[in-house]
């Protein structure tokens, strides 16, 4: 966030994308910014509030932002019993859409509450967001070719997948689905790996995605949840024949750390789920 050390700003000086007019009990929101309007549970917006002080220091303000039903916690970078009177502030925040948002779309509001937590006015709308969710299923599809239980770290189990073809050419495609069930909620956003490997030889074939092409975040997951995730993985033109083998897992993007992968009480090598064979043929 940034501090306008301007002894008389205007909105015009802060570039504000959209501005606004809001009083609260000392503080006046100018604008804001925000980077999407359509998002999903579990998915992350950025949004940049533009503020003047008219009190301070020492005013004890808390934030909140509010989409639809679910309520989000703010907290500027710089504490806000700092700021001066006359003071012209950017505050610009990361926030999660609750994996239990209601859907839809909904107004995106900024409360802001005094010390004890009562509003000070009420809500400001800053626009509508939409939030789209995906229709929801907590059954184990009966139709699962290749039914399995891996647990991956606390929060996932691996249920099983389908594979096809068996046989394919160099250039063709691994049609994959795996099967999740969500154990508890999260608070990663977890990529899953799919590999095809020529084992001594190398891979000749890579996925790596968040889960449902991106549309579903494991932080949108909720207990008990069953995600269907489908996966095409082309076959490098290049890859010579022999019989191959798909593993699959999950990992944190942020570290490349792989999420613990124990089947049966003992703990996967290299913490994937090898799940199928295939060969490739001339």
């Amino acid at each position: 966030q940034t501090r306008f050390s301007t002894s008389s700003p205007t909105v015009e000086d802060l570039s504000t994308p959209h501005p606004l007019t809001a009083f609260f009990g000392g503080l006046e929101l100018l604008g804001y910014d925000l980077d999407v309007t359509e998002t999903t549970p579990g998915g992350e917006i950025d949004v940049a509030l533009f503020w003047r002080a008219h009190q301070g220091p020492g005013i004890d303000r808390q934030l909140q932002l509010r989409i639809g039903q679910s309520v989000i916690p703010l907290a500027p970078a710089y504490p806000m019993d700092r700021w001066q009177a006359g003071d012209v502030f950017y505050t610009r925040h990361r926030v999660r859409v609750p994996a239990d948002n209601e859907g839809g779309v909904q107004s995106l509001q900024v409360t802001v509450l005094d010390k004890a937590g009562t509003a000070i006015t009420s809500p400001v709308r800053l626009t509508d967001m939409t939030v789209v969710v995906a229709d929801r299923r907590f059954d184990v599809p009966a139709d699962i070719s290749h039914p399995e239980r891996v647990e991956l770290g606390a929060g996932v189990t691996f249920l099983g997948y389908d594979l096809e073809p068996q046989k394919l050419k160099p250039g063709e495609t691994v049609h994959l689905t795996l099967y999740w069930r969500a154990r508890a909620s999260m608070d990663k956003g977890y990529k899953v790996f799919t590999h095809l490997l020529n084992v001594g030889i190398g891979m000749w074939g890579q996925v790596d995605a968040f889960p449902v092409n991106g549309t579903r975040p494991t932080t949108g997951w909720l207990p008990g949840e069953v995600i269907v995730d489908r996966y095409q993985i082309p076959v490098d033109p290049a890859a010579p024949a022999g019989e191959y083998l798909v593993e699959v897992g999950m990992y944190d993007p942020r570290t490349l750390e792989r999420l613990p992968a124990v089947a049966g009480g003992q703990r996967l090598a290299e913490d994937r789920i090898v799940v199928g064979n295939i060969r490739v043929e001339p």
